[in-house]
């Protein structure tokens, strides 16, 4: 439905008023260019966790064995999808397609305005 949409807005905005509305509109739905944040410059952070062992251990019956292993576990914040609007979600989520017609969407926009 929403690739639909963006076709149908890209083929019949043709007026510069109407080119601008359809810019402002997708510019208001995905919540500008920039969909995912700058990284932060931060030191990295260190792992809360660490456990290694190397060379013989003795198991739980008595006997011996050789083991090699590091388990690390970090702290990080999950990741937060904006519910501002669906078309930004969906992008923000992986959707190929509608991203595909939104750049589609761009194109045609860009067509129109260089026919004027």
């Amino acid at each position: 439905m929403y690739r639909s949409a963006l076709w149908i807005v890209g083929e019949y905005a043709e007026s510069p008023q109407e080119l601008r509305a359809a810019l402002a509109s997708i510019k208001k739905l995905t919540g500008g260019a920039r969909l995912i944040k700058p990284p932060a410059k931060e030191v990295l952070e260190e792992p809360t966790d660490v456990a290694a062992a190397t060379g013989p251990r003795m198991n739980a019956d008595g006997t011996y064995a050789s083991a090699s292993a590091i388990s690390v576990a970090t702290k990080s914040a999950p990741t937060k999808v904006s519910e501002d609007s669906f078309l930004r979600a969906a992008l923000l989520k992986g959707d190929s397609f509608l991203a595909s017609s939104l750049g589609t969407l761009y194109l045609m926009l860009c067509v129109h305005a260089l026919m004027r």
